[in-house]
């Protein structure tokens, strides 16, 4: 426990420099990166922000529970088992919120996140019999991995909880030495838990147990190890019952129904590009990454698997050096496997398809596994095993000087610094809604209805951290999944149909709004359109002020517009 409180004061140090300067914006601004190379990367801060505001209302303010929200995509509403809602992030800033504020909230969840990765990796780097020196080197890989920065600098907050990963992996090794109750029910928890925080932590989680379980088969026909991970399992499915119940029911209608597995997978040569964050390489590869990309949508952060010169060269050391040989070859395998499943369902090297299929085409073919669909993000599992081959080469390092020179070599390859920032400050119109006393619905211009796999309109970075401020129904919205009914639904609305519709204003379209999206409105109850700058005097801005009656306006000095309908 004391090598645990020294890590973590370390890795507090180290999550300061690597989020610079996060540090000095704390309370009033989070990470994001809005675009990269002229493309959107459609960050997902400000939907993270709405995630711990909206947990806190429905628990505090409405009495209710978080997995049905009646103020996204209103009318219809939206079901959140299947959105990254991140519940236990929420309930760990649920007393935060009210004393240091949300966006500083956020910010501690991320640290927290970091730190407790760290330790973890360390943790079981010792376990592999590594010294503290190199245990250290392992948690830092493994926490600030260009993998990690890379979806950090996104605003993917819930995927930076991975220190399930290392706590679950060491309980099991322990328990297969050494079968006791209590590290039984550690792990059942950990692994029954880690849902609720993220969908993929489960997911991953299980399936490196799993490959660990096939390096220690004698042990499991021992009875007493059988019995105490028989305790842990039922501990487990006890904890996600709730949400299984959930998914089994529901997925049919939520599956992804594009190639995801092939678009957010990586390429070979992704192992051996520097992450897009990287502040010398990033603005200089991007013909690289551009040449790369898998898929039809920009989005580096799903790319990223850079493991680094110098890792790769500590953990060759690692390897050289007499150790242990099933705990060498379980980390082998645990790089080895993972970055398989990273490269997605069909192999692509140097951008090229080579139409050979691998094994994550299996798990696209699992109707709750293909759920997540982002196979990339298995280079987290090859960094803590990578990491951790790379800790025990260092130390084999006996010269304090290229131990500096180690140290030094994964630094220049793993920053990302700056840290890019989005500001958690909504604009003055969003308080303008709050103090308007009644309850109304807002639409939003431009309109988004949005999930992890499509767009209807035009994105809107405005609207869920808007909705913080006002907490009044909007029209649009953004969750992971979105069902066809509300899509379908959505798109047929008088008026909101049109402004989603791709195809633009036909002659029906316009009849058909002007006879019945005013009392459509009006029976929802949808009163106020925010204008944003961007849409102001435009031709969406003028086509709804032709269909609804406009009875008064207001402008702010941003450039924003409030129009009301009554």
């Amino acid at each position: 426990m004391k090598a645990a409180g020294r890590d973590a004061l370390l890795f507090l140090a180290l999550s300061v420099v690597a989020t610079w300067p996060l540090a000095l914006h704390f309370g009033s601004d989070a990470p994001g990166l809005a675009s990269f190379a002229g493309q959107p990367l459609f960050p997902e801060t400000t939907v993270n922000l709405w995630n711990l505001w909206w947990l806190r209302h429905a628990l505090v303010e409405l009495g209710q529970g978080p997995f049905h929200c009646p103020l996204l995509f209103h009318p219809y509403g939206a079901n959140l088992w299947f959105h990254t809602l991140a519940p236990l992030h929420g309930l760990v800033a649920l007393p935060l919120q009210p004393a240091i504020g949300l966006v500083a909230a956020q910010n501690s969840l991320v640290v927290l996140n970091l730190v407790a990765s760290a330790v973890g990796a360390a943790a079981l780097a010792r376990a592999f019999g590594i010294a503290s020196g190199g245990a250290r080197v392992a948690g830092a890989i493994f926490a600030f991995a260009p993998v990690a920065l890379a979806h950090l600098a996104v605003g993917h907050f819930e995927l930076l909880s991975t220190f399930w990963f290392p706590l679950e992996l060491l309980l099991f090794l322990r328990l297969c030495e050494a079968p006791r109750w209590k590290p039984a029910l550690a792990l059942g928890l950990l692994v029954g838990l880690s849902p609720w925080a993220s969908p993929y932590a489960f997911v991953y989680g299980v399936e490196l147990l799993l490959l660990a379980a096939a390096f220690q088969w004698r042990a499991l026909r021992q009875p007493r190890v059988l019995a105490t991970l028989t305790l842990a399992a039922i501990v487990a499915a006890a904890c996600v019952a709730p949400m299984a119940i959930r998914f089994f029911a529901e997925a049919p209608a939520t599956a992804p129904a594009n190639r995801d597995f092939v678009w957010l997978s990586v390429d070979l040569a992704h192992f051996v590009v520097p992450a897009f964050v990287h502040p010398w390489f990033g603005p200089r590869l991007q013909a690289v990454y551009s040449r790369l990309q898998p898929g039809p949508l920009a989005l580096p952060q799903e790319h990223t698997a850079y493991l680094g010169v110098t890792l790769l060269v500590l953990a060759a050391l690692a390897l050289r050096r007499p150790a242990a040989p099933r705990p060498t070859r379980l980390l082998v395998a645990i790089a080895v496997v993972f970055g398989v499943l990273a490269l997605g369902s069909e192999l692509r090297v140097l951008g090229h398809a080579t139409g050979i299929p691998l094994p994550a085409a299996l798990l696209d073919s699992v109707p709750i596994l293909r759920l997540a669909r982002a196979p990339g993000r298995h280079a987290w599992l090859v960094m803590l095993a990578a990491g951790t081959l790379a800790g025990a080469g260092f130390d084999t390092l006996r010269s304090s000087r290229w131990r500096a020179v180690a140290l030094a070599g994964l630094a220049l390859e793993f920053a990302a610094l700056p840290l890019p920032l989005l500001s958690g400050r909504a604009a003055p119109v969003y308080s303008r809604l709050a103090e308007r006393p009644g309850t109304f619905a807002v639409l939003e211009l431009p309109l988004q209805l949005r999930d992890g796999q499509h767009l209807l309109g035009r994105f809107n970075p405005h609207q869920a951290l808007g909705q913080t401020v006002h907490g009044h129904p909007i029209v649009g919205g953004m969750v992971s999944r979105l069902p066809r009914e509300t899509w379908q639904a959505a798109a047929s609305a008088p008026l909101v149909g049109t402004l989603l519709n791709p195809v633009g204003v036909t002659r029906a379209a316009l009849e058909r709004d002007r006879r019945e999206a005013p009392a459509w409105f009006a029976e929802h109850g949808i009163r106020a359109i925010v204008v944003h700058p961007e849409e102001a005097g435009g031709p969406r801005q003028r086509y709804v002020e032709s269909v609804l009656p406009i009875v008064s306006r207001e402008s702010f000095a941003d450039g924003t517009l409030l129009l009301w309908t009554r």
